[in-house]
């Protein structure tokens, strides 16, 4: 048999019902607009539902590696993978920033691996197809391509379920931002590929010139022309750090020619 409430319990449940109801419908992201009575003006604080914050607009730029084997990474974290290790003065195109790294394009002539099987004729074939560091599929992904996106691949001779490809447009590598130094605007960077490009193509025929000249018997070689063609490299193109390094690693190998034959 259920005893009778008292007056006093009864009215003391009634007063606990509205704060219990209150408590289970309360919204976590809930506005404050009383205070205590104790609360002066002055120590009053209103919390309100956080609001979506714009990101600023970023202006691209041409930046240049500061440091020493600087690592160029997959994700905007410490823990990304390393895609490789950068050399001092290298140039790249800034195009975004995310937390403490500079996002950038990736460095001409990258690649990526994508699966045979959703590409034909060189169209894809499958929604948000991986793009691949490496023809492995826990290789991290660099990139995504869609159904009739056009690609010009080739098999992977190791790995010829896979095709090796360009690295889309829209894929990005992550430097940190105290290494990269702004040296001027996205159409710089354009001037100094094209003149890159350039370099490359001057070294291949100096080099090409002086395999050519080390054929021939020791008295006839013209040691003055490929001295004056590296020269020039050197001085034209010597700040673009991988023509510097092939300069460096030819001059050694001219070197170690010349004194085995003395």
């Amino acid at each position: 048999m259920l005893r009778k409430l008292s007056p006093l319990l009864a009215g003391t449940l009634l007063w606990m019902l509205p704060i219990a109801v209150h408590a289970e419908e309360a919204s976590p992201q809930e506005v404050i607009t009383s205070k205590p009575a104790s609360m002066t003006s002055e120590e009053e604080i209103t919390i309100v539902s956080p609001e979506t914050v714009e990101k600023p607009p970023f202006h691209a730029f041409t930046g240049k590696i500061v440091g020493n084997k600087v690592r160029l990474r997959t994700s905007c974290s410490l823990d990304g993978h390393v895609v490789r290790e950068t050399k001092s003065g290298e140039i790249f195109a800034v195009v975004d920033e995310e937390k403490d790294f500079f996002a950038i394009e990736p460095p001409s002539g990258s690649k990526g691996y994508v699966f045979r099987a959703y590409i034909l004729e060189g169209l894809v074939e499958a929604h948000r197809v991986n793009v691949r560091l490496s023809p492995d599929t826990e290789s991290p992904i660099v990139g995504r391509l869609d159904v009739g996106d056009k690609i010009d691949g080739t098999v992977c001779l190791s790995h010829p379920k896979w095709l090796e490809i360009d690295l889309p447009k829209s894929s990005r590598f992550f430097v940190a931002k105290e290494y990269i130094e702004n040296i001027g605007p996205p159409a710089l960077f354009v001037q100094l590929e094209e003149k890159h490009n350039e370099g490359l193509h001057l070294f291949d025929s100096a080099l090409y010139f002086a395999k050519s000249e080390m054929q021939r018997p020791f008295q006839q070689v013209d040691f003055d022309s490929i001295v004056k063609k590296f020269v020039k490299l050197e001085t034209e193109y010597g700040t673009f750090a991988d023509i510097a390094e092939k300069i460096k690693e030819t001059t050694k190998l001219c070197k170690k020619w010349v004194k085995s034959l003395a």
